[in-house]
Order: structure tokens, then sequence, then C-alpha cells
């Protein structure tokens, strides 16, 4: 009896111990899917928060985006003009500022970035015209287009940029304006137009809409 006793008591041990063994292992499998999924989940948290950040950090949008073939290589170019938005609660004082940036495809198969905010004028709640209003591209000349008004004065002015393909850079070819003024319920009309003879090379990015009346 005791010879079958023993052998009956390893069976019953080994099938105790293979139970064990079985029953231990999914909650690893388990776990582990658990781990993986709360690390997912906070790499997306911290991807929304910089996004997120991101967003707060820059206040410009897109309000005008053209294509065309400005430098004249085969290769589609672009410029885009940003604007920042109104606050909530508009103040007089308050005003848009505008940014536009021309990218030229280069050799590499890349851009080449020209970028300026002083061309178009800043826009405040009292101006009764459109300010900014459009982009005129033909062959390598593109001219910013705006109109402002305030006090019985309408000024329309176009700023005209050339690629120069020698020096390889965007330059200012012609400034006009056309300003309407009432003056005793008659209207007068003055006309100035201003070449390189008159301010000679002026780069896109150093081009200023305020200075360049003083010309």
């Amino acid at each position: 009896m005791k010879t079958l006793l023993i052998p009956l008591i390893l069976i019953l041990f080994s099938c105790s111990g293979k139970q064990k063994e079985s029953s231990s292992s999914p909650p690893d499998i388990w776990d582990s899917k658990s781990k993986d999924e709360s690390k997912n989940s906070q790499s997306t948290k911290s991807e929304e928060t910089k996004s997120s950040k991101t967003k707060k950090n820059n206040p410009y949008s897109i309000i005008t985006e053209k294509e065309a073939d400005i430098n004249q290589d085969g290769k589609p170019d672009n410029i885009i003009v940003y604007s920042t938005e109104w606050n909530k609660e508009i103040k007089p004082t308050d005003f848009k500022i505008f940014r536009v940036v021309v990218k030229l495809s280069n050799d590499k198969n890349k851009f080449t970035t020209f970028t300026n905010s002083n061309i178009i004028q800043p826009y405040y709640p009292d101006n009764v015209a459109s300010g900014f209003s459009d982009v005129k591209i033909k062959d390598n000349y593109f001219t910013i287009e705006q109109v402002n008004a305030g006090g019985g004065i309408i000024e329309n002015s176009y700023t005209t940029f050339k690629y120069d393909k020698i020096k390889k850079g965007i330059y200012l070819h012609k400034y006009s304006t056309l300003t309407s003024e009432m003056s005793s319920g008659d209207e007068q009309e003055y006309k100035t137009e201003l070449t390189t003879k008159d301010f000679g090379f002026i780069s896109f990015e150093n081009f200023n809409d305020r200075t360049i009346h003083s010309k």
C-alpha cells in the first residue's frame, strides 16, 4: 500500500505545479499590454499639449496662398500672406498685422524663404476699406495690393517686386498709389509712382511701406 501511495502523491504534486504555472502566465501578457497602452496614451497627451502650445505661440493664420513659377526655373513657388486675428473684444487701439512669405524653389529641390512684415499696413477697426486685397503674379513679377481709408481719404497702393535672375533675389520694382480725397464735396485724385530711379535697389526683406513715402 505504501508503494502505491507514493506515486499517487507525486502525480498530484506535479499536476498542481502545472496548474500554478499555467494560471500565472496570462497576467504578465495583460500587464505588458496595459503598460504599452498607458505609454501610448501618455505620448498622445504630450503630443496634444505640444500642438496646443504651438497654436498659442503662433498668432498668424493664412489668408492668401498662391502658386507660380516666380524664379522661372520650371518649378512651382509660393507666396503666402499671413494675418493675426482680432481679439474677442475689439478695442479702437487694436490692429491686425500681416506677414508676406515667398518660397522659391532651388537646385537642391528645397525652398529659399523670403519674409517681410512691413509691406502690408496694419489694419485698424476704423479702417472703412478692405486693407490687404490681393496678390497678382505675372512671370517673375508680383504685386501686393491694398486699400486703406479713413477721414475722407482712400488710398490704393500697389507694391511690385521682381525676381532678379542675376542676383538671385527679390527686389522692389515699382511702388504706386492712387489717393482719393473728399474735400468740400469735391473729389480729388492724386497719383504717385516710384521706380528704381527714385529709390534705388531695395530688397524684398528690407522694404518698408512706412518709409517708402519719403523717397
